[in-house]
């Protein structure tokens, strides 16, 4: 195996110094006249320039190792260049002045005094010169800062405890991590990389797990104190009062004891004022239960009381998405699943998460998830923990298949399942027997071509290479991979931008085009506060992220807003996306100039012409819609459903329509004499109603597919409620209003529109509801 580019880098940065080092002194002589004209230099009482030269090749090395990814302390570094140097130029500057005594041993002898002080002065104008070399001068400089800094290393060994905690004592701004361990270290690296500059990264460890070794190798701080006590707790977060933390991860695998740390670091948030920075704080906390981790998210879907961002993070899950990962690298269509147990459970939530994400990409997204069998005996099991998720979470995206199979777990039904093993993965969830390590060992030995994912509780990660056959084993993990984010805000911010993206909101040469990896850290919170402003001012509103009421069915976030509280939501965004753009040192300007920090549009929300507001609504709107894709709903606590909304229900597009592409804006009325716009590139559609209406450029392509007379199929699944009473509708197009009798649709991409129930009998036809999987059905559902 070929080692990394950056320890290749670094060996031929250290193989390069030797052989340098080991040239010069093998050009040593005895007789000043006789030795090479460079060794000469060294010699020379006037010569500066072999001192610069030297020191040129010594930073040069360091700086190529350094810059060879290194993660070894800069002291570290300083200390050996700085000994080298020593020897190097006291050794040749020596060399030629030893007469008849030893021409190796001498020379090194008098330059190791150099350390302890002693200075030998064989120049006497005899031997050698009667001035002492310019070169020699310099080595018993560099020897007194060599001792020096050996003198500060030892200090900071001695004391590292009392001087990380003095650090983090002046520190302005924290970033804490309590319960470090080997398990989270991939974690804390994570953190590390993200946290940037200007802040201090502070460990907490566990009581068997030293956190030294990984906050040197980091940057960090290293603190030991008693996590359990809550003025420990309050003096990591607050500094003479005020608020010196910016984020805080609790990672301990106890979470019982999460909770109780979490709720000390509110108490000693309330009421506290900030030190520095407005932006939301991030409070991460481990629960490596799945239902535990995604229960803790959706109730802290908002911003909190104390201006800061919840989240949660497990190891199980983390592990569940590496499995998907690896099963999409194997090109596998089909997986078939054995075995109940939390890891089962996660990596369900995981497919249905990854359908949601892929379906906003369009069609070919949705058809990249795989399908899912649930098999053996664990099977019903596993199929009510799914249920009650997507009870509770939101629908998975129509693509999200999940087969049901109770039939015995058989060695040949799975032959059966198999095939021959391409295109099919079999993961076991199971913690023993035959869906656990000893089964899966079996058929890895019998069935070598079968891809066989199986859960260890011993092992970290997931394995790359197989272990034996076609086995691999996954195991808890805190390391998020490449493609996945930190946290679940920033995975809010990244599908905020890339819905930036595919519409191309942004003008030509506009810096927000960009992957998100490319993005400054400014346009990346600005995303995530996007995202969290919308979360807490609907939140606001009395709704929940979260169906708290039993046979209450949530809503689309974007359903259940009237014209008035889309404006307030809107100006309050507004207001959150002025404060962003100020504390980063924007200013109101002419005209929007990313260099100079202007922009337009940082104005109070009274000054703002209609333009501006429309597109503050506009972009409410998507933000809401797009939590409505993703699998977000609203309920509101104690709420009993609504008399005169009938239920969702499912039906499937059918028939043919003409439409025609627009080159410029066209105006119609919807059947309830609301006034719409189609823009350039929307659709202008005709059905066999003959009702005319625009369809936004994307939506329609989704959901139509030419026919060779010119005319367009109807194709896709719906979900429908025919409603009692007037209701206003925010469309791609504009605002409408479904009238009693009439149908509100919402389409897959979680836009809706009204339609008379004329209309809606000729377009749509009903199809099987979905929730209860059935052998040989797929549980499925479409929002």
């Amino acid at each position: 195996m070929r080692p990394p580019p950056g320890r290749s880098l670094r060996r031929a940065a250290v193989g390069l110094g030797i052989v340098y080092a080991l040239g010069l002194l093998a050009w040593l002589h005895p007789d000043p006249a006789g030795a090479p004209l460079l060794v000469q230099a060294f010699t020379d009482p006037g010569a500066w320039w072999p001192i610069a030269w030297q020191a040129t090749v010594l930073v040069g090395a360091v700086a190529v190792y350094r810059a060879s990814g290194s993660t070894v302390p800069a002291g570290a570094i300083v200390l050996p260049t700085l000994v080298g140097t020593v020897v190097i130029l006291g050794v040749v500057a020596y060399g030629t002045c030893i007469g008849t005594q030893s021409p190796f041993w001498t020379p090194l002898a008098w330059t190791t005094g150099l350390f302890l002080g002693s200075v030998e002065n064989p120049f006497d104008g005899v031997r050698c010169t009667d001035h002492m070399p310019m070169s020699l001068q310099a080595a018993r400089i560099a020897a007194l800062a060599a001792v020096t800094v050996l003198g500060q290393r030892a200090v900071l060994v001695l004391f590292a405890d009392a001087f990380d905690r003095l650090r983090v004592a002046l520190s302005t701004r924290r970033v804490v991590v309590i319960g470090a361990d080997e398990l989270t270290a991939p974690y804390v690296r994570t953190v590390a990389r993200a946290s940037g500059t200007g802040r201090t990264l502070v460990l907490v460890g566990v009581a068997d797990f030293d956190t030294r070794a990984l906050a040197a190798s980091i940057g960090a701080r290293s603190v030991a104190l008693d996590v359990d006590d809550p003025a420990a707790i309050r003096a990591l977060v607050l500094r003479r009062g005020s608020v010196a933390a910016v984020g805080v991860h609790v990672l301990g695998a106890d979470p019982s004891r999460n909770t109780r740390i979490v709720h000390d670091v509110r108490a000693a948030l309330t009421g506290a004022p900030r030190l520095t920075t407005q932006t939301p704080g991030r409070l991460v906390v481990r629960f490596d239960d799945p239902w535990q981790a995604e229960d803790w998210r959706r109730r802290h879907l908002a911003i909190d009381e104390q201006g800061w961002l919840t989240d949660a993070v497990s190891a199980v899950e983390l592990s569940a998405h590496a499995t998907l990962r690896l099963v999409e690298t194997t090109q596998a269509h089909t997986v078939v699943v054995s075995g109940c147990s939390p890891f089962s459970v996660a990596l369900l939530a995981a497919v249905t998460q990854r359908g949601r994400e892929l379906a906003l990409r369009g069609d070919g997204g949705r058809r990249a998830t795989p399908a899912v069998y649930l098999v053996g005996s664990g099977a019903r099991a596993l199929r009510d923990h799914l249920t009650a998720h997507l009870a509770r979470y939101g629908p998975p995206e129509p693509g999200s298949e999940v087969f049901l199979d109770e039939r015995p777990d058989s060695a040949g039904r799975r032959r059966e399942l198999m095939g021959d093993g391409s295109g099919t993965a079999l993961v076991l969830g199971g913690e023993s027997g035959p869906t656990g390590l000893a089964g899966a060992a079996l058929l890895a030995a019998t069935h070598p071509e079968w891809t066989i994912i199986a859960w260890d509780s011993q092992a970290r990660g997931v394995s790359d290479l197989p272990v034996m056959g076609g086995l691999h084993l996954a195991g808890p993990t805190m390391e998020a991979g490449p493609d996945r984010p930190l946290d679940s805000w920033e995975w809010f911010g990244r599908q905020v931008h890339r819905s930036y993206l595919d519409q191309r909101l942004a003008g030509p040469g506009d810096a927000g085009l960009q992957e998100w990896a490319d993005l400054s850290p400014f346009t990346q919170e600005s995303n995530i506060r996007q995202v969290a402003c919308a979360l807490s001012q609907v939140s606001g509103l009395g709704w929940t992220w979260t169906a708290t009421s039993a046979g209450q069915e949530p809503a689309l976030p974007a359903d259940v807003l009237s014209p008035d509280q889309v404006e307030g939501l809107a100006a309050a965004e507004h207001r959150s996306w002025c404060e962003h753009h100020r504390e980063h040192g924007w200013r109101p300007g002419a005209v929007k100039d990313r260099e100079r920090r202007r922009h337009p549009s940082l104005r109070p929300w009274e000054e703002l012409d209609e333009g501006d507001r429309s597109r503050a609504r506009e972009g409410v709107c998507g933000t809401l819609r797009l939590l409505g894709r993703l699998g977000y709903r609203v309920a509101r606590p104690g709420a009993a459903p609504e008399p005169d909304l009938g239920p969702w229900r499912t039906f499937e597009r059918h028939g043919a329509v003409q439409a025609e592409r627009l080159e410029e804006p066209a105006a119609w009325t919807t059947s309830g004499g609301d006034h719409m716009q189609g823009a350039p590139g929307d659709w202008m559609v005709t059905d066999a109603a003959g009702t005319r209406r625009s369809v936004a450029s994307g939506v329609f392509e989704a959901g139509h597919r030419a026919r060779p007379d010119g005319t367009w199929d109807r194709l896709g699944i719906v979900r429908a409620r025919r409603v009692a009473r007037p209701q206003r509708l925010l469309t791609l197009e504009g605002p409408a209003t479904a009238r009693p009798g009439d149908w509100v649709v919402l389409g897959q991409r979680g836009e809706q529109w009204p339609v008379t129930d004329e209309a809606f009998r000729l377009g749509y036809r009903p199809m099987p509801d979905p929730g209860v999987a059935r052998p040989g059905r797929p549980l499925r559902g479409g929002s």
